[in-house]
């Protein structure tokens, strides 16, 4: 211990000297240590008890091989021999108990009751090693027999076998006769796999991506698309332009009918990542076709999909009663929620509901306004700033902040949609995120009176005095003036109403009210991804430049 050891582990197997006291076979004392099972106990248990009163039981743990021949340790009633043992390593409360089961071709093999009666007789953790694959091992686990397994042999042939026991890849053959001695070879110069074996055996996640052509769903399948051993089935009811790793499927969700009949063939997906959205007036008026659409996608595909293994729910801030008004700031994954109607929260409760006795598991996605590049979509403020100041320039006027007077100086922050579609992938496949909610945010936290003049300057304009105006009220005839802005630069023809969410502009400039959340838990999980605020409004605009959206005013 004094060297930096955590604990010691007895060997009492492979014939050594306490397997040699304990086996009827191979004990033939006549004195105290001898005989009967009551002796032939008594050295293990004495030296267990020394060292445990050296180092603390909770240090030690004590291997054994009730079935194993090796070194001439032989017992004849092993099942009676070391249910005993396990009875007195419990008494002597040990951390844990070490099975070694016999693993040579023709071995016996250790009967279930047997195991299960070591399980009833100690309390401690229990490894078990010999021969196991990761279908014997988790079968052991999933059973309760065991909490542990041990693997020996496939550990030398691959140093990264804990990987690809995760992503269930092939496995290196091992050389049996550079077990013991000799040189590199054959113990220390095996290979770790490379990424074009992991994308290859990786070919069985099937996404579907519900809400494929919106901000939050295109970039997630880019994102998707980008690893290499996903398949991805977008579903939307405009559908989509087929590539080599992607289908579409035009599907109207609110008819259960349709969805049978769309989704019927999609036997092959394992995960869903579900941010569809449909716009209503008013609160409650959300919850229903929101609510019914999840309903529709979740119990259609638990019909048609065998190895569905992941749900994936995108929500917002609106379950911590952010669109009401002022609300705890930051807000945790643990805070209550707000009054009802609130369709975020009823999609999550359905979820928690319908999972229950299921193998598959889900996880909630929180974001703050969502930074990315699409049209038609009514949740876009990158889109309506940068219209805005289309619009604001051509008219010859300064870049005006339309909001309330008390949302300029107000703290708030958003989410990059690609840095969104990271964590959404990586709460889908990490094991450590199984059946919660995060929020995901870029890290940092910025003022409109700060970041406003800084977005004036890109397009080359001047700002003013804010000015609080409804953009839905002041843009609504700006239709004819935008069709000319399309001919003088040369864009390509994107209807107004494509381009234009003013609606959710005049909702995001209305927040007087501090508006972040944390998004600690996240990262402290493992997911530690961050975007600059700014430079990520700058990489929009210039995306928006780029595919003839908005003028280029900065050539």
């Amino acid at each position: 211990m004094d060297a930096g050891f955590d604990g010691v582990e007895l060997h009492g197997a492979n014939g050594y000297l306490i397997n040699q006291f304990l086996d009827s076979g191979s004990n033939n004392r006549t004195d105290e240590y001898g005989g009967t099972l009551e002796n032939r106990l008594r050295f293990l248990k004495n030296v267990t008890e020394g060292v445990s009163e050296k180092i603390g039981k909770d240090k030690v743990g004590v291997r054994l091989a009730p079935l194993t021949t090796l070194n001439g340790a032989i017992d004849r009633n092993p099942e009676e021999t070391y249910l005993a043992a396990v009875k007195t390593l419990q008494k002597i409360g040990i951390l844990y108990l070490h099975i070694a089961e016999a693993d040579w071709d023709d071995a016996p093999l250790m009967p279930l009751p047997f195991k299960q009666s070591l399980r009833s007789a100690f309390t401690g953790q229990i490894i078990y090693s010999g021969n196991y694959d990761q279908e014997r091992a988790n079968n052991a686990l999933e059973q309760g027999w065991a909490d542990l397994i041990g693997f020996g042999r496939p550990f030398i042939a691959n140093p990264d076998l804990p990987y690809r026991l995760q992503f269930n890849l092939p496995l290196n053959e091992v050389i049996p006769d550079t077990y013991f001695g000799g040189t590199a070879r054959g113990y220390t110069d095996y290979p770790y796999i490379t990424q074009e074996v992991t994308s290859r055996h990786n070919k069985e996640s099937v996404a579907l991506v519900v809400g494929a052509q919106g901000v939050i769903g295109r970039n997630l399948v880019e994102h998707l698309s980008s690893l290499g051993n996903w398949k991805i089935i977008g579903l939307s009811r405009r559908g989509g332009q087929p590539s080599d790793r992607v289908d579409y499927v035009a599907v109207d969700l609110m008819d259960k009918n349709d969805c049978l009949e769309k989704l019927s063939s999609l036997h092959q997906v394992t995960h869903i990542f579900y941010a569809a959205y449909q716009d209503r007036p008013t609160w409650a008026e959300l919850v229903e076709p929101n609510l019914k659409m999840l309903v529709n996608v979740v119990e259609t595909m638990e019909k048609i999909a065998p190895g569905l293994k992941h749900i994936s729910l995108m929500q917002g801030y609106k379950v911590y009663g952010a669109h009401l008004g002022p609300f705890k700031t930051p807000a945790k994954e643990t805070d209550a929620g707000p009054m009802p109607p609130e369709f975020n929260i009823d999609q999550q409760q359905f979820l928690e509901q319908q999972q229950q006795g299921k193998s598959w598991v889900w996880s909630a996605i929180r974001p703050s306004v969502v930074g990315g590049v699409a049209l038609g979509n009514p949740m876009n403020l990158a889109m309506v700033i940068a219209i805005y100041a289309s619009i604001s320039k051509e008219l010859g006027l300064p870049l005006r902040f339309p909001g309330k007077p008390g949302a300029y100086d107000k703290l708030l922050e958003m989410t990059d949609a690609s840095l969104l579609a990271n964590a959404t992938v990586w709460a889908a496949t990490d094991k450590r995120a199984i059946n919660q909610a995060f929020n995901i945010n870029n890290g940092d936290l910025f003022r409109w009176s700060e970041l406003w003049p800084k977005i004036a300057a890109y397009f080359n304009m001047e700002t003013a005095t804010p000015m609080p105006m409804s953009l839905s009220v002041v843009m609504a005839d700006k239709e004819a003036l935008w069709n000319k802005i399309i001919n003088k630069y040369g864009l390509h023809n994107n209807s107004y109403s494509a381009v234009s969410s003013w609606p959710f502009g005049d909702f995001v400039f209305s927040w007087d009210y501090d508006f972040f959340a944390d998004g600690m838990k996240a990262r402290q999980m493992g997911f530690h991804e961050y975007v600059d605020t700014e430079q990520m409004f700058y990489r929009i605009f210039d995306d928006l430049r780029a595919q003839k959206i908005i003028p280029d005013f900065k050539s």
